[in-house]
């Protein structure tokens, strides 16, 4: 990349002198004859009087003016019409022919007052304005030399009257070399545009292939070397024959000429550093060009008319950037600033020539804005050049840096691996105390369930051991009045009989009493073993219903008298588990459930059997869990009950246990109706201890 765009510039330098030394060799022997002098003109629709024309051959000899120049020389005049006259050379050339250049609305020729050619719409119409982008090609008859020349010129504004010199004069010659010589007139220009149209296209392809972040001014400079090539080499006559198409050739000719300062202003505010006197020229020109365009499509304003205006506008703004530059230069003193401005300088003067002799000032042997632009890009090349050149000096040097400090990564890395062997230890060892902690934590719930789990025994028990203590007094006291009636009465009688089978018959319903609350003592006893399941190994298949209404006897002091318990249980098959912990559990989730329910609710427990295990659904109806407890309902210490109320480790014990036997367990809740736990568990446990 450092070396592509120098080639470019030097190979442009070493192939200039070859076609214009080839150019100027040609026309120097080239037969064709250009009429330059002689030329004069006379208004064809009124005669000095003011009186209408209507043969314009009957005073053929009165009227005429000196032309000294085919373009616009009848401004002001109110007529549409204007006539030309030349005598033409007595040269004789085979298969002569006459060339015209583009004339700005319709015409006729006339050799001897004889018409041989006529061209465009003599009148009004949208069709006129490519009139003044065709160059005419006439072929002359055989005795045309010596024979008087006259051209009658149509235009529907009477303003602008006259032939589009634009600098390539009228020729006469042989039709072959005639096509030749008008062709190479301007070959010069035609490279060149080749020229800086190839380096633009170059740029932009180095510019899209570039990764991000892309340099902006390559994209500009693509613009401007693009456009200037189109420009030139699409309004030469070789562009005829490239775009036959005359309206297509309109738009293409002179629109790159309206867009190229804008690829100019943005490249010098993007080198030379933002600057509001470049941005503003750069927004001017994108303004001024697009009306142009969309006023002569809406057949307000032809750019053709403008062209030569817009000229002098670029070579005004160019000057106005000439003066940023400058004060950009001073600024910070480098060399890029310096040639840009030289740059500058060199382009407005070739402008300043160029818009001089298209305004007729003088009549140009030569127009000259292509050599100054040329020089101009070669010195933005060269600024560009230098800018890739710094840029790979700054990429050296961090690539020496980058060497540097890929020669030092090994040592880096083996003392980083050290660090993170020392960083795994101290977290391993980390990991440990706060396995134990967990350990801690959860025989601390184990005993503070144990302890519900006590108080609930206590409560429950003495209600039947209350029943049993009354039975057994009112069984003593009916054995004292049994006896007595007996020692009174001495012997059975009726009376006595009857007292005997009341005492009896009481005695009956006690003993009645008596059994019942021995049998849920007998049922408390064994729900405690069953949810403690002291008598039984630790790991085993266990039946999920029996853990579940084991584990609600339990807790049913938590729950009587204001949850109503539903259960729809499905045929669960045995479960591979730790049964006391399951049951542990349950009993969290029960206990959760009934201090959800402030007064009265429901509590319902569903299972079923799914493909490779079972599931165990329950839900309460209480207040439910705020939708942003939620996230955090599984955390260690986190509970919604209030301070001192939750010790937030039971569904942290729980979420672990559930993890503990490969299966899952979620939540949802809906404020003010509910929250569901939702349990899934294998029926064989992988790996199980």
């Amino acid at each position: 990349m450092k070396w592509v765009l120098p080639k470019c510039w030097f190979y442009a330098v070493f192939l200039l002198p070859l076609f214009l030394f080839a150019e100027g060799e040609h026309l120097e022997n080239a037969p064709p004859e250009r009429i330059l002098i002689g030329w004069e003109y006379r208004h064809g629709d009124f005669n000095e009087n003011g009186i209408a024309i209507e043969d314009w051959f009957a005073d053929w000899k009165s009227g005429w003016n000196e032309a000294h120049c085919l373009r616009y020389s009848a401004r002001g005049h109110d007529g549409h019409y204007i006539w030309y006259r030349v005598t033409l050379p007595e040269t004789r050339y085979t298969d002569g022919a006459l060339f015209l250049p583009p004339v700005l609305t319709a015409f006729e020729l006339y050799l001897d007052q004889e018409m041989i050619y006529r061209y465009g719409e003599f009148q009004p119409g949208a069709n006129n304005k490519f009139a003044g982008i065709v160059r005419h090609l006439i072929s002359l008859p055989g005795n045309y030399y010596g024979k008087e020349l006259s051209i009658r010129v149509y235009s529907g504004d009477s303003n602008s009257l006259g032939v589009v010199d634009a600098g390539e004069s009228v020729w006469i010659g042989s039709k072959s070399e005639l096509i030749l010589t008008v062709f190479r007139q301007n070959l010069d220009s035609v490279i060149l545009g080749a020229l800086f149209f190839f380096i633009g296209v170059f740029t932009a392809f180095i510019y899209f292939i570039r990764s991000a972040p892309r340099p902006d001014f390559l994209g500009w400079f693509a613009l401007l070397s693009g456009f200037l090539g189109l420009y030139y080499v699409l309004s030469d006559p070789i562009g005829e024959l490239l775009i036959p198409s005359v309206e297509l050739r309109y738009y293409l000719g002179p629109s790159p000429f309206f867009l190229f300062p804008i690829g100019l202003f943005g490249f010098m505010n993007n080198m030379i550093g933002p600057d509001r006197i470049l941005r503003k020229l750069r927004n001017l020109h994108l303004f001024v060009g697009l009306g142009v365009v969309l006023l002569d499509l809406l057949d307000i304003l032809y750019m053709g008319e403008v062209i030569f205006i817009y000229l002098g506008l670029v070579t005004i703004t160019i000057s106005l950037g000439t003066f940023s530059a400058v004060k950009a230069w001073r600024q910070d003193g480098r060399l890029d600033g310096k040639l840009i401005v030289i740059g500058f300088i060199i382009v407005g003067l070739g402008g300043l020539y160029d818009v001089s002799a298209g305004l007729g000032i003088f009549n140009p042997q030569k127009w000259i804005s292509h050599y100054t632009f040329f020089l101009f890009i070669l010195l933005l090349g060269y600024i560009i050049e230098r800018r890739f050149r710094r840029n790979s000096e700054s990429l050296a040097e961090k690539r020496l840096q980058l060497e540097e400090s890929n020669r030092t990564l090994e040592t880096r890395v083996e003392q980083r691996t050290a660090e993170l062997n020392q960083k795994n230890v101290s977290l391993q060892n980390t990991l440990d105390q706060l396995e134990r902690a967990q350990d801690q934590l959860v025989m601390k719930d184990k005993m503070a369930s144990l302890g519900n789990l006590v108080a609930g025994v206590a409560h429950e028990v003495n209600n039947p051991i209350g029943a049993v203590n009354s039975a057994a007094d009112v069984t003593a006291r009916c054995i004292t009045k049994l006896n007595n009636l007996l020692e009174k009465n001495g012997s059975a009688n009726e009376n006595g009989t009857t007292s005997v089978n009341k005492v009896v018959g009481l005695l009956e319903q006690n003993n009645g009493v008596i059994i019942t609350a021995g049998k849920r003592i007998t049922e408390i006893v064994r729900s405690l073993k069953n949810f403690a399941r002291l008598d039984e190994a630790e790991f085993q298949s266990a039946n999920i219903h029996d853990g579940i209404d084991s584990t609600l006897t339990l807790v049913q002091h938590e729950l009587k008298n204001k949850v109503d318990i539903i259960r729809n249980y499905g045929e669960l098959p045995s479960v591979e588990c730790y049964p006391n912990q399951l049951n542990q559990v349950f009993m969290n989730l029960f206990v959760n459930a009934a201090h959800a329910i402030e007064e009265k609710g429901e509590l319902f427990i569903d299972t079923k059997k799914l493909a490779d295990g079972v599931e165990i659904c329950i839900r309460d109806t209480g207040k439910g869990i705020q939708p942003e407890a939620l996230k955090k309902i599984f955390d260690p210490g986190f509970t919604t009950k209030g301070v001192g109320v939750g010790t937030g480790l039971g569904l942290s014990i729980s979420y672990n246990i559930i993890q503990k036997h490969h299966g899952d367990i979620t939540v949802d809740s809906t404020p003010g109706k509910g929250t569901t736990f939702t349990i899934r568990l294998p029926l064989e446990q992988p790996n199980a201890k």
